[in-house]
Order: structure tokens, then sequence, then C-alpha cells
């Protein structure tokens, strides 16, 4: 069974595209922290696409520092990039979007930004860019 819940907040303004067929798509991260054992905590970044209406809706009421509940599918490609390396890319396709702010909350999102670590994280290769 492949059912994924990750509640994080969005890294950026989420991105709406449309395919050459018309089917909006939105891509956005999410960082999500974790806790380690010695209660220092930790921040994985996922990469999530949405589609179609879910697209729509995230594109106009999801926007940076926002925290969020993602459920969906992990799903794995590999793709070639443009330095010719072999890479996977592992996305979470959202089947549903919750709100996860208070209003106070999502009054203080505005000015999210992320840990430190985020620097590392660089989807520059990937293929919707």
């Amino acid at each position: 069974m492949n059912i994924c819940v990750f509640m994080g907040r969005l890294t950026a303004e989420p991105e709406l595209r449309m395919t050459p067929n018309g089917v909006a798509v939105t891509t956005f991260a999410l960082a999500v922290e974790r806790k380690r054992t010695k209660g220092n905590a930790a921040t994985d970044f996922f990469d999530v696409v949405a589609w179609r209406e879910r697209a729509e809706f995230a594109a106009k009421y999801l926007h940076k520092g926002q925290r969020v509940v993602v459920q969906g599918e992990m799903l794995t490609r590999s793709y070639t990039d443009r330095n010719g390396v072999k890479r996977k890319a592992y996305e979470l396709t959202a089947d549903q979007i919750h709100f996860a702010d208070s209003k106070q909350e999502a009054a203080q999102a505005a000015q999210f930004e992320p840990p430190m670590d985020a620097g590392e994280y660089d989807d520059g290769d990937m293929p919707w860019h």
C-alpha cells in the first residue's frame, strides 16, 4: 500500500503550469521536521505534485511558509539531467491537501524562512524547471 501523509511548510510559492493538453499541474516543496532520538530536529524536503483541480487549488490558496498536510502516493521516476547524469526523483502526488495553520500562524507564515540546510536542497536538475 502506498499512502503517505506529510505535514510541513511550503519552502516557496507553488508553481502552476499547464501541460500541452491543457491539464493544470502545480509543484511545490515541503519542509518536514522530524525529531531525532536526542531531541534535535532534522528537516527533510519533499517535492509535491498536484494535478487538475488540486493543482489550481494549491496555486490559488497555498503560499510560502504555510503549514499544510498533504496525503498522496510517493512515486519514483528516473530521468537524465542536463549533464547526462542518470537520476531518480521521488515525488508525492497529492490526493488531498489540508490547511494546518491557525489564523495567527497563517499570518506569521508570511515571514517563514526555510531551515539553514535548505540550501543543500537543489531541485534545479528536475525536468519541470
